[in-house]
């Protein structure tokens, strides 16, 4: 079972931290949570849901949670829109981890656009008197 860390989460007040758990709490992927030190640790099912990795993405950018540990929840199944490079959590969930993305071009995800706009810069002579 995947367990996801959450180190040091900063709440802004008590109704911040009570909408956290209320939040982690609907997401039915997650099994258990466990507090070690000053961490949380979520422990999730190992196929996870669209829906709730939905979820999981949101709780993860709302509290500025590192999202690299969600790298492994890429399926066949999610791949056309978890891993395309247009989604806002893209890097933040990806980066360092060419293998998963040529995994997801593997499933024959076709209308993910891996490669990023070409400028042209051009030279003009410099007026320089």
């Amino acid at each position: 079972m995947p367990i996801l860390t959450f180190r040091k989460v900063i709440f802004y007040s008590q109704g911040d931290e009570r909408s956290f758990f209320e939040s982690i709490g609907r997401i039915k992927a997650i099994k258990r949570v466990e507090r070690r030190g000053d961490s949380l640790l979520l422990h999730v099912q190992k196929r996870v849901s669209q829906d709730s990795l939905r979820e999981l993405i949101a709780v993860f950018l709302r509290y500025r949670i590192p999202m690299r540990q969600l790298a492994q929840f890429l399926s066949e199944s999610n791949c056309h829109w978890f891993a395309d490079p247009r989604k806002i959590y893209h890097k933040r969930v990806f980066s360092g981890t060419h293998r998963k993305i040529a995994d997801a071009l593997a499933f024959g995800v076709a209308d993910i656009e891996f490669d990023p706009p070409r400028v042209t810069i051009g030279s003009r002579p410099a007026n320089l008197s």
